[in-house]
């Protein structure tokens, strides 16, 4: 889990650049999201991907300012 968000590092030799995870992540935090990991050995693991959903207020308001 430590090694999960570093860029570049894989364990997996000669199999991807070890960067898919990564740049998801930094994509998700540009939208002001994140993404979270619960991993339990043996059972799985569980990625939650959170992105703030905007409101009509805030869809409003954006359309005034452009």
């Amino acid at each position: 889990k430590n090694r999960l968000f570093r860029p570049f590092d894989t364990t997996k030799s000669g199999k991807g650049m070890g960067i898919g995870v990564y740049q998801t992540r930094e994509f998700i935090r540009n939208l002001g999201g994140d993404v979270l990991v619960k991993s339990e050995a043996g059972i799985g693991t569980t990625f939650t991907i959170r992105i703030p959903l905007d409101t009509e207020e805030n869809i409003t308001t954006a359309a005034k300012v452009e």
